[in-house]
């Protein structure tokens, strides 16, 4: 039993680790951006993203 909580401590500390990373690199990656990039990457997400959602919130309508 002890041995099975090792691992499972050993591979959550894995996972947090490459998470961590993963944050860590991508932080990095926006630090890099211009004001101007990250400007028009807010736009296309908002242009993009809000039909979807307007379109889904109609089309799940219950038929009376």
């Amino acid at each position: 039993m002890k041995q099975l909580e090792s691992r499972i401590e050993q591979g959550l500390t894995r996972i947090r680790s490459k998470k961590i990373a993963e944050v860590e690199r991508l932080q990095q990656v926006n630090l890099n951006m211009s004001g101007s990039e990250l400007n028009a990457i807010q736009a296309l997400s908002c242009n993009f993203f809000t039909p979807i959602l307007v379109e889904g919130s109609t089309s799940f309508a219950q038929p009376k």
